[in-house]
């Protein structure tokens, strides 16, 4: 794991060495299994680039020494626009709460990024409220499948069941969920387990 580490971090620096002297660059965050620590052998490095170039959102997939890059360009004029069609929260507004900041050329991206982070009370309650509503839906499924005798589906609407109680226990903590949510609910309390 050392190795790949190592390999991760090697093609990660040359790839922000290259995007720094890059002047159409201005900034660069990086997310996904760099930030939270749960790198594997098939992980990519998943970076946001602004730029100062007009596109409105662009995917590149790329490889720097064998190591997978997922690089996702945009324009600094779209880059309000985006965050501000999600509400805090959601998707986008988490993606970009768990990043980090590589490095910024633009004080007002430097700025952005600071604000972005920043989830208001009202914003985590409205999500509760959003995940005790996916919990009640698959409640009600379990309860028919295996009134019904439909186990697969029922054990398969469980798994569901316990990732949205997740949800709701992790955000209602104070904590920004992802993808490894039952694993986080279960770290914040041991009866969970």
């Amino acid at each position: 794991m050392n190795d790949n580490i190592i390999k991760y971090q090697t093609a990660f620096n040359n790839v922000i060495d290259r995007l720094k002297n890059n002047e159409s660059v201005l900034a660069v965050m990086v997310f996904g299994s760099m930030v939270t620590g749960d790198l594997w052998e098939e992980s990519d490095i998943d970076l946001f680039v602004v730029t100062n170039e007009d596109i409105k959102v662009e995917k590149i997939y790329t490889q720097e020494e064998d190591v997978p890059i997922h690089v996702k360009i945009i324009d600094k004029k779209n880059l309000d626009k985006i965050y501000q069609c999600d509400l805090r929260g959601g998707k986008t507004h988490r993606i970009f709460a768990s990043s980090r900041l590589v490095f910024s050329k633009d004080s007002s991206i430097s700025s952005w990024y600071d604000r972005g982070r920043y989830y208001p009370d009202i914003d985590r309650e409205r999500w509760n409220l959003v995940y005790l509503g996916e919990i009640f839906k698959y409640i009600g499924v379990c309860k028919k499948y295996l009134k019904n005798r439909g186990f697969y589906t029922a054990y398969s609407d469980s798994v569901k069941l316990t990732e949205a109680f997740s949800k709701l226990y992790v955000n209602f903590s104070g904590y920004m969920i992802s993808k490894d949510v039952i694993n986080m609910a279960t770290s914040l309390d041991d009866d969970f387990k």
